[in-house]
Parts: C-alpha cells; sequence; structure tokens
C-alpha cells in the first residue's frame, strides 16, 4: 500500500471577485487486499481533506445559506395585534338576543381580504363573544363561537379563542386572547406560532419564532423572536433572553449581514426560513456607553441585532429605532436595564459620530406637582440621557433617592427613600 499526494487548484468565491488557490491534499492509493469499506473510508478522507481546507479559506459572506423548518405551535411565543374597533362596523343577518344595548361589532382581519375576514360581535353586559365561525353573518348559527368573558379581568378579556383559517387551500387553527376597552380600541393577543428550538446563525445557536396577524402573509407588521441558547452568548439570567423584532427581509447578526426569506407550506403547518449570508455595504459605528449587552435596531425591513457588542459594529446605513439593554453592577450583584426606543443615525461614509448610549445608569429622583399632590418617581438614564427601565435584578437597585424638604429656607426633613 502507498498513498500518492497531488495538489488541486479549487476555485474560491471570495468577495473581490473568483480567485484561485492552492490546497494540499492526500489521496489514498490502495494497491493489495483491502475491503470495500476501507476504500471507502480512504476516499471520503481525501475528500474532507479538501472540504476542511476549503472552509478555512471561503469568506463567511460567501457561505451557502440554510433553510430550517419551523413546525406550527400553540403555545410559543405571542404578540399583540390592534383590532380594527370604530372604524366600520359589520351588519349580521341574524344575531341573538343581546342583555345590553351597546353591543361592540367587528371583525378578526385573519386573511388578506374581507371574504376570509371572521366577524364577531360582543355583549358587554352579557359578558359574551359571539363568533361567525362559518362566515355567512349568521351569528345564530356557531354553537361553539360562543365564549364567557374571563371573570377575573375586569372588563371584556376572552381566553383562548379558536379562530379557524382557511387561505389557498391552507387550513389551520389560531388561539388567541381577544381584550376589548370599550367600543373604540380593542387588541388581540395571538399565541400561534411557527418555530423550532434550534436553529444556527452563524454558528450559534437561536430558538425562533414568527407570530403573523392571522392572514398568513408575513410583513413587517408580524414578528420574529429570536432567543439565544447553548454556549457563546453574554447574557443575563433568563428575564430578557428573547428578542422581538418586526418580521425582516434582512438581518445584521453581529455584524455579518443576512437575507432572511419565509415560506409556508401547502398545509400551512410549517413554514421554511431560509437564511443566507448577503453582502451589504456596512458602516463602522463606535460605541463609548458602558456595560452594553445587546443592541435591537430595526428600520422599514430590516433589523440589527449586537450580543455584547464590541467598541465598534458594523451595520447598513440608515436611521434606526433602537432598544438598548445595559449590564450593571459586576459578580453575583448585577442587573439588567432596556431602554425606551430610541432613534439612532448610521451616516453614508466614513464621518460617523460615535454613539453615547448605555451605562454607566445613573438614577435620579423627580418631582412633579399637579395641584395639591406633590408626585415623586425615580428615573434611569443613561450616558446620552436615554431613559431605561429595570428589567432584572440580584442585588439592589442602585442608590436610593435622597430628600430634603425646605421651608422659608430653613432645612425642616432630611430622610431617604426605601425600596419596596
Amino acid at each position: 500500500d502507498f498513498i500518492h499526494a497531488c495538489i488541486l487548484a479549487v476555485p474560491l468565491q471570495v468577495s473581490s471577485g473568483l480567485s484561485w488557490c492552492w490546497i494540499p491534499c492526500c489521496f489514498g492509493g490502495h494497491y493489495g487486499k483491502r475491503s470495500d469499506m476501507n476504500r471507502r473510508k480512504h476516499r471520503w478522507g481525501g475528500l474532507l481533506s479538501i472540504a476542511t481546507a476549503v472552509g478555512l479559506l471561503v469568506a463567511p459572506g460567501s457561505l451557502p445559506g440554510a433553510t430550517y423548518v419551523l413546525e406550527y405551535q400553540t403555545n410559543g411565543p405571542s404578540a399583540n395585534f390592534n383590532l380594527p374597533l370604530g372604524k366600520s362596523e359589520i351588519r349580521f343577518k341574524n344575531e341573538p338576543e343581546y342583555v345590553g344595548t351597546q353591543v361592540v361589532r367587528s371583525h378578526f382581519p385573519v386573511a388578506p381580504d374581507q371574504q376570509g375576514y371572521m366577524g364577531f360581535a360582543c355583549d358587554p353586559e352579557g359578558q359574551k363573544l359571539y363568533l361567525d365561525l362559518n362566515r355567512n353573518l349568521d351569528l345564530t348559527d356557531d354553537p361553539d363561537g360562543i365564549r364567557e368573558s374571563n371573570p377575573e379581568s375586569g372588563g371584556q378579556e376572552f381566553l383562548n379563542v379558536t379562530i379557524p383559517v382557511e387561505q389557498a387551500g391552507r387550513h389551520r387553527e389560531i388561539v388567541a386572547d381577544l381584550q376589548i376597552y370599550g367600543e373604540n380600541w380593542g387588541r388581540y393577543t395571538i399565541r400561534s406560532s411557527w418555530g423550532s428550538d434550534a436553529v444556527d446563525i452563524g454558528g450559534k445557536t437561536y430558538r425562533v419564532a414568527v407570530v403573523d396577524d392571522g392572514d398568513g402573509v408575513l410583513t413587517p407588521d408580524d414578528f420574529l423572536f429570536l432567543e439565544p441558547v447553548g454556549d457563546g452568548f453574554d447574557v443575563v439570567g433568563d428575564e430578557g433572553k428573547r428578542v422581538e423584532l418586526q418580521v425582516p427581509g434582512s438581518l445584521v447578526l453581529d455584524g455579518q449581514p443576512y437575507a432572511l426569506t419565509f415560506e409556508l407550506s401547502d398545509n400551512g403547518k410549517a413554514m421554511e426560513l431560509s437564511i443566507v449570508p448577503a453582502e451589504e455595504k456596512l458602516v463602522d459605528v463606535p460605541l463609548t456607553g458602558k456595560g452594553l449587552e445587546r443592541l435591537v435596531l430595526q428600520n422599514d425591513g430590516r433589523a440589527a441585532l449586537f450580543f455584547a457588542p464590541e467598541s465598534i459594529i458594523s451595520l447598513p446605513a440608515g436611521r434606526y429605532r433602537a432598544e438598548v439593554w445595559v449590564q450593571a453592577g459586576a459578580g453575583d450583584l448585577t442587573s439588567l436595564w432596556r431602554s425606551r426606543r430610541i432613534s439612532l443615525n448610521v451616516r453614508e461614509g466614513n464621518n460617523q459620530e460615535p454613539w453615547d448610549v448605555g451605562g454607566p445608569i445613573v438614577s435620579k429622583l423627580t418631582c412633579s406637582m399637579t395641584g395639591s399632590r406633590l408626585t415623586f418617581d425615580q428615573a434611569a438614564t443613561g450616558a446620552a440621557g436615554e431613559i431605561y427601565s429595570l428589567v432584572s435584578s440580584s442585588g439592589p437597585a442602585p442608590g436610593k433617592p435622597k430628600l430634603r424638604v425646605m421651608h422659608e429656607g430653613e432645612v425642616i426633613h432630611v430622610g431617604e427613600f426605601e425600596y419596596g
């Protein structure tokens, strides 16, 4: 037996175009008696040597994408959508005998067009919801469509409402909670989603779920949830691990752009998510804030997500709606903070100003007076003045607000506020 060595010229696609690289590989040449299984092992060994060398040399943007199947589930993440109350009222052919006279009539927009919408009527005084399950504008022939209000809600809340959806031959059932706040405002919380517990993006694993508003057409009005799992993430505790995004067509994850596509199966019970590395022009943005745990940025069908970002991040130019997460403290005494939505701009070219968002988180007491009522509050602000709320804490909140009361130039009381 002996092994021949040979040199192969393999074309590799890199960001600058097509280049040629020389990759040394060894092939087993088999002479004498050797089993078929051993010969196959040696052949695969040579091929794997090539594959390994190619994998080390290909630029990230040229790697092939991956497709994952997200299965339909009723116990995944949920998302809230507004009900079209006060804009138009459905006229039903037949209706039950209501207890009250202030009946709310509307529909669930669970289809791309009005033919697939499902109408309903809510009788607040009677604490009942009537669903037009068969969509024939008759509320008297749907015995399974009558729901009782949740007695603990103190209002018009209907839980675990099942809505059948037929679209382009696909049948599925949406599970939703319905809340009605008067005649002009209400919302429904969809608890059904397509999801997978193991989606690999950039060598890291995420739980992924997609929640649409019920019409089966994914737009930026729907939601994509990403939750990091396994090793490689610097995420504080279990609170706030799940990231909520409006469904994007492109995603920059820790500096790597990806194109995302979503396709429903023929029966609507599964969804294919394709994730393909993309080439995009990125702008470097310096960060000066401290303790940044993550940055979540969105802009009209585009999203960027950075976990534990370094001092410089890279993303496409544009104006983003941003959410900043900050970890404060050290050791076992840490706290996690989330900012209110702010606007951040990424300029074209090389004149990008640093972003000052992030820590340190400064706590201060605020005071306002309405008539004879004096209201105190505690505000947490970041380095750029952005306002934060506390997500979780394994230690005390930063500082106790102190109070000094003066009257006619004299201090008549000094104290501090206690947490609780």
